[in-house]
């Protein structure tokens, strides 16, 4: 019996083959990971907006829904844990409110970590205006009542992005705003 070996040349010519028609590419695979990054990183900014959307309008489940089940809420000093115990703390505030609330995200940015974390900061830009204000008034009688830093930490899969620790860290908070007033009721 006699063993042959391939020459060099045509080993090489070989293994490039197998690689062509075995799949994706050095390429391809970067390319695919460049988009799932993107993706990752667009849904876990779509998840400030839905933040926002949901406290403004008074849906505490839905806030809730955006954190993991351990997750984090860090407001100043008080440590929220837990996304019953976040849907509990909106339903408190929400109970209170004598106002509607608008939320003004900006300067968001998103860092994909790994295949399952990813790291945010934004900027929102709180405004206060009375219950029940006809829309045709409510220009006018908006007013800042704070300016808030979000740090965020996300975990991300390739079904979505949850917030799982999230410090809200004032920025400007008017003195007499109208949620200072219903918390001190």
């Amino acid at each position: 019996m006699t063993i042959q070996f391939f020459p060099t040349g045509i080993l090489a010519v070989f293994t490039s083959l197998l690689v062509l028609f075995s799949g994706s590419t050095a390429s391809e695979q970067t390319t695919a990971d460049g988009a799932w990054r993107q993706q990752a990183q667009s849904q876990c900014r779509h998840l400030g907006v839905l933040y926002s959307q949901y406290v403004d309008g008074n849906q505490a489940q839905s806030v809730a829904n955006l954190f993991t089940e351990t997750g984090v809420l860090l407001l100043g000093e008080t440590k929220i844990v837990g996304r019953e115990a976040i849907k509990e703390l909106f339903v408190g505030i929400q109970s209170r409110k004598n106002y509607t609330s608008r939320h003004l995200v900006s300067n968001e940015s998103v860092t994909v970590k790994s295949e399952t974390q990813a790291e945010g900061r934004s900027e929102v830009s709180v405004f206060h205006y009375p219950k029940g204000m006809p829309e045709s008034d409510r220009g006018a009688q908006a007013k800042p009542v704070a300016v808030a830093e979000y740090v965020d930490q996300y975990l991300v899969s390739r079904a979505g992005c949850l917030i799982s620790y999230r410090k809200i860290i004032p920025v400007v908070v008017q003195k007499h705003s109208a949620v200072q007033q219903s918390t001190e009721q």
